[in-house]
């Protein structure tokens, strides 16, 4: 390849002898040795082939470490044997590989696996290697001899030798087409070369990296995740400029995961983690991380301010999961509400927060396109809540973690690819009759399917990636611990059926969250109800859609309606009340008794809405027979208080002590009414009570015939299937 090098690693004369031995020193230092590939030379390496790599990081200097070598090579032009630079590269030789640095330095000993001196192409491949070159003054003597032909001799060679400098440029220069950039390869370029020729051997080589840097809520703590496990003396490599590292441990079951305690950090501000000494990995330490290697982080806190995507949501259902849930067959979870009112929504989004010791501090989000309009169905899929059941595929997901085994996506990602939804109340086994991909019929995980009996299932899952992304169950027993978990669980069934860990977590949250949508005209959400078609309902607009709880909490949160429009209805003459209950419906409408949208819906002690007064021009339409009425005066009695069946107002044909038409306001308690009657007949129309507290409540069309005639104390609610208040306004 027109050039040669002497590599030394030894200098003799720096050296000590004694006892028999002799412990040489080290050579100036001028290259960099990456790696030798001893196929180039089996004799001087004594095998057939081989790789011996040197480039490794020292922990300590943070500087290159296999020691000092020294490179000095020289050239000539390959292409012509008559140039100088040929004739004479013996000379070179002699005076590189022996006079100089042999004999004159006392360098000695060859780079392990490579010959001491050799050609180019078959020696150690370095960063760089110094270089002499020659100018050669011949002599020729020309005479003629008896026979008068012309005899011509060499009388002698004066050779100079000089520096060149740098072997590959002198190289090239002599020989442009020779590729010298694949044996001397620059500064700073050991690293790629190694790694390119590892790759082309089938071999990956070891590194250490910072995977992940993770600020925690608390704002004074960071966990720094490596790729490999780390060295103890980790702990003291770092500082981040605006922070004090008050303490630092290595997990003491993951030595890849370093936590750091700091001073406080100031939310939403961005920090850079530097080392200050070189990190070694756990198992090898000649892999390093090198001193200055940087990873930036963020100062996070709890919630959902970690996603960016929730700023286009609004919160429609929060709740801290309890340990030990009591919700059984009739209770419900104590959601609390989001305070934006809801409307039609096109998007549905989950957001699951939990902490522990075990398991650290994770959060999931998923969002994906709406597969219900009815909020209160985004829950926990409990019987008091009417046992809905979700065994299905949802579109356009969007995924975002800091678990790094969930895989992040948005839905142009999943283009073609679906999550699923296993929401139910009931038992499940593992026979994945759907034939879901990627799941097993013997683990728990997301192709399961729905059983008799009562467990409770609401996870999200991505089968195309494998992937569970979130697990709530066994909430349907009443048992003293529930099955959580985010990602698939490390042992066990994937989905954390059976897990029975609810009590190793200090932070379990869910938020269920709506997509907020502009320019909603409530005239395009026409009453989708079984009165559609009577004389009475054209031009109204829905204002309010509630699905009815079994057990309502609306005394401490805000009602949590379908549909909630009051803000862009306008004005209005006339207010009208749908109530479907099973196969029975009602349509009763009635001469405005407010013009504030706010305050027509279920009275409640936010709303602010007390109304016990005579309602004019009341039209009735019902399934019932005998409910029917055109233009009578009517009576409402809302309230969120409790209330007596004294008669104080004196409501013709009204009792003092039955609960009925003429009940007077307690200014205490939270009972609740919301009730419609026909006054001339002395009954009622519509009434929905109890619906504060949690308690059962008591909902009928028509009179109680059998209890009060109002359905006080009815606590009724639970035999519908069905059970639905809508009110509209014109």
């Amino acid at each position: 390849a027109g050039a040669a090098m002497c590599c030394y690693v030894a200098d003799r004369f720096k050296g000590t002898c004694g006892g028999g031995k002799c412990v040489f020193g080290e050579p100036e230092d001028n290259s960099d040795v990456c790696y030798v590939d001893m196929t180039n030379a089996p004799y001087s390496a004594r095998v057939a082939s081989g790789i011996a790599v040197y480039d490794k990081v020292d922990s300590s200097e943070g500087s290159d470490s296999e020691g000092n070598v020294y490179c000095h090579g020289f050239a000539w032009d390959a292409a012509d044997d008559t140039a100088a630079s040929s004739r004479y590269k013996g000379n070179l030789l002699l005076k590189v590989g022996m006079k100089d640095h042999l004999y004159d330095k006392g360098y000695v000993q060859n780079v392990p696996g490579a010959p001491m001196c050799g050609c180019i192409e078959q020696m150690p491949v370095v960063s760089k290697a110094a270089c002499t070159d020659l100018v050669a003054e011949e002599t020729w003597q020309i005479e003629k001899d008896a026979n008068g032909v012309f005899l011509v001799s060499s009388v002698g060679v004066d050779i100079a030798y000089g520096d060149c400098t740098d072997l590959a440029t002198k190289a090239k220069e002599l020989n442009p087409d020779i590729a010298y950039e694949n044996y001397l390869i620059g500064d700073g370029q050991c690293h790629s070369a190694v790694d390119s020729f590892l790759a082309g051997e089938g071999i990956v080589r070891s590194h250490l990296e910072i995977v992940l840097v993770e600020g925690h809520p608390t704002k004074e703590q960071i966990t720094v995740t490596f790729n490999h496990e780390v060295e103890d003396g980790a702990v003291g490599a770092f500082t981040i400029e605006g922070l004090t590292i008050n303490s630092a441990a290595l997990h003491p079951d993951n030595k890849a995961v370093l936590i750091l305690q700091t001073s406080l950090q100031t939310y939403g501000t961005e920090y850079t983690l530097v080392t200050k000494n070189a990190i070694s990995k756990r198992s090898a330490n000649m892999v390093v991380l090198p001193v200055g290697t940087t990873a930036p982080f963020y100062a996070i806190e709890y919630g959902l301010s970690n996603t960016k995507e929730a700023e286009n949501y609004n919160l429609a259902l929060e709740l801290d999961i309890p340990t030990s849930p009591t919700w059984g067959n009739t209770g419900v979870p104590a959601y609390t509400y989001g305070t934006e009112p809801i409307s039609y929504f096109s998007r549905v989004a989950y957001f699951l927060e939990l902490e522990s010791e075990q398991y650290g501090w994770q959060w999931v989000w998923v969002s994906m396109d709406a597969f219900t309009q009815n909020v209160m169905n985004l829950g926990f899929p409990t019987k008091g809540a009417g046992s809905v059941v979700y065994d299905q595929y949802v579109d356009n997901v969007n995924i975002l973690s800091n678990q790094p085994q969930i895989t992040p996506c948005d839905d142009s990602e999943l283009s073609g690819q679906k999550a699923r939804l296993e929401f139910w109340p009931y038992s499940y086994i593992t026979s994945n009759s759907e034939s879901v991909p990627f799941a097993s019929n013997s683990l728990y995980d997301w192709g399961d399917d729905m059983n008799t009996g009562t467990y409770g299932s609401m996870q999200i899952h991505v089968p195309s990636y494998g992937e569970v992304l979130f697990g709530v169950n066994r909430w349907a027993r009443n048992d003293p611990k529930i099955d959580i978990g985010i990602g698939n669980q490390p042992t066990g069934h994937p989905d954390w059926t059976f897990a029975d860990n609810s009590d190793i977590y200090t932070l379990k949250k869910l938020s269920v969250l709506v997509s907020k949508e502009d320019n909603i005209d409530p005239a395009v959400f026409a009453p989708n109800n079984k009165a559609v078609g009577t004389a009475d309902t054209e031009g109204y607009k829905l204002v309010y859609d509630l699905p009815v709880a079994t057990q309502a909490t609306y005394g401490t949160s805000l009602v949590p309606y379908h549909v909630d429009y009051h803000k862009s209805v306008g004005t209005f003459e006339r207010i009208a009340y749908y109530i479907e209950l099973d196969d029975n419906w009602l349509w009763v409408s009635m001469n405005a008794f407010t013009d504030d949208a706010s305050k027509i819906g279920v009275p409640t002690f936010a709303s602010g809405a007390i109304f016990q007064q005579a309602v004019e021009d009341v039209n009735v339409f019902s399934s019932l027979a005998g409910m029917e009425a055109s233009g009578i005066t009517g009576n409402i009695e809302f309230w969120p208080n409790d209330y007596s069946a004294q008669n104080v107002k004196g409501i013709p044909n009204a009792s003092d002590t039955a609960y009925d038409f003429g009940d007077i306001m307690r200014t205490t308690g939270d009972h609740g009414s919301m009730q419609i009657h026909n006054t001339a007949k002395g009954m009622t129309i519509f009434a929905y009570n109890n619906w504060n507290s949690n308690r059962v409540g008591a909902i009928g069309i028509g009179p109680n015939v059998v209890g009060e005639p109002d359905w006080t104390f009815a606590d009724n609610a639970g035999q519908y299937t069905t059970k639905r208040i809508q009110v509209f306004v014109k």
